[in-house]
């Protein structure tokens, strides 16, 4: 089943509006920042979160596919990485905890050298005073567009 990257993007907005709709409760607390490691459909991932105040925040990321579909996984030659700096709207927190955002921003991929766009959206989950974890689903608007999903933990720094 295919799906064109138009409706990748509903999906993930119709999903992020569902998510902040029941919205019943607003935390007063302060704005939550992180930098945390996780996986994604292409490999590894670093992100991280700095609150420019409780409502918008710069989420940079980078994630690294560590070998192209197909071919086998002891060549390096064909390892490139994709750095996202995406400014994000933060919905605030939901009555089951969650804290969905939706954003865009800029974008790099050391594939050809690219530069471009990036459209995100996903959730922050508090687990404790420590640790988030951070979902997200990224669109990179590229030459070739390039869908990636990741899930993560982070430690925070603002406690």
């Amino acid at each position: 089943m295919k799906f064109s990257i138009a409706s990748l993007i509903s999906i993930g907005f119709a999903c992020t509006v569902a998510v902040t709709a029941p919205m019943s409760v607003f935390a007063q607390e302060k704005p939550l920042n992180y930098f945390g490691v996780g996986a994604s459909n292409r490999g590894a991932a670093l992100e991280s979160k700095l609150s420019i105040n409780d409502r918008f925040s710069v989420r940079p990321m980078a994630t690294g596919q560590l070998f192209e579909e197909g071919e086998s996984r002891s060549r390096s030659a064909e390892r490139h990485a994709t750095i996202y700096v995406p400014v994000t709207y933060d919905f605030g927190k939901t009555s089951g905890g969650l804290r969905p955002f939706i954003g865009g921003g800029a974008g790099l991929t050391t594939k050809d050298t690219q530069f471009g766009g990036v459209l995100t959206t996903g959730a922050d989950y508090r687990i404790n005073k420590h640790l988030t974890a951070v979902g997200s689903v990224n669109l990179g608007l590229f030459e070739e567009r390039d869908f990636t999903a990741v899930l993560g933990v982070a430690t925070n720094f603002n406690q």
